[in-house]
C-alpha cells in the first residue's frame, strides 16, 4: 500500500512538473532530485519490501519472521525517512529555483539548500539504517531453528 501511496503522489507530483510555468521554475533543482528518490525509494522499494515480508519466511519454511517488531520499525523508519527527504528536496527546489529565476548568485542558492541537504542525509541515512535492520531479520529468520 505505501508504494502504492507513494507511485501515485510521484505521478501527480509529474504531472505538475511537466508543466511550462513548473518547469520553468524546478528544472535542474532538488525538485527533480526529491521526485526521483521518492520514486525509487518510495515506490519500488516498498513494492520490493512487501514481497520480501511476504516471501522471505516462506522460502526458508518459517513459520514467520525472527522480529515483527523489528520489521514494524523497518517500515517506519523507512517510510517517514522517505516522506521527509521528498518534501525537504521538493521545498529546496523551490527556494533554488526561486532564487535562480531571480538571478541571484549561485552561491546564495547553495547557502539556502544546505539545511535541506542536512535533512537529505539525515533521512537518507535512516533509510538505509532501515535496510539494514531488514538485512537482520532476514538474516535472523534464515537462520532460526524451528
Amino acid at each position: 500500500m505505501a508504494g502504492a501511496v507513494s507511485y501515485l503522489l510521484t505521478c501527480l507530483q509529474c504531472a505538475l512538473h511537466v508543466t511550462l510555468t513548473v518547469q520553468e521554475h524546478v528544472h535542474f533543482t532538488d525538485w527533480v532530485v526529491g521526485h526521483a528518490h521518492f520514486v525509487m525509494f518510495g515506490t519500488f522499494s516498498f513494492f520490493i519490501f512487501g514481497f520480501v515480508q511476504y516471501l522471505w519466511p516462506r522460502l526458508w519454511g518459517a513459520s514467520g519472521w525472527y522480529s515483527e517488531s523489528l520489521n514494524h520499525w523497518v517500515f517506519w523508519i523507512m517510510a517517514i525517512g522517505n516522506l521527509v527527504m521528498w518534501i525537504s528536496l521538493m521545498i529546496s527546489g523551490l527556494i533554488q529555483g526561486s532564487s535562480w529565476l531571480g538571478l541571484e548568485p549561485f552561491t546564495k542558492s547553495i547557502v539556502a539548500s544546505e539545511p535541506y541537504w542536512l535533512v537529505r542525509s539525515v533521512t537518507g541515512t535512516a533509510i538505509m539504517a532501515g535496510y539494514v535492520l531488514l538485512v537482520i531479520n532476514m538474516w535472523k529468520t534464515a537462520r532460526r531453528p524451528e
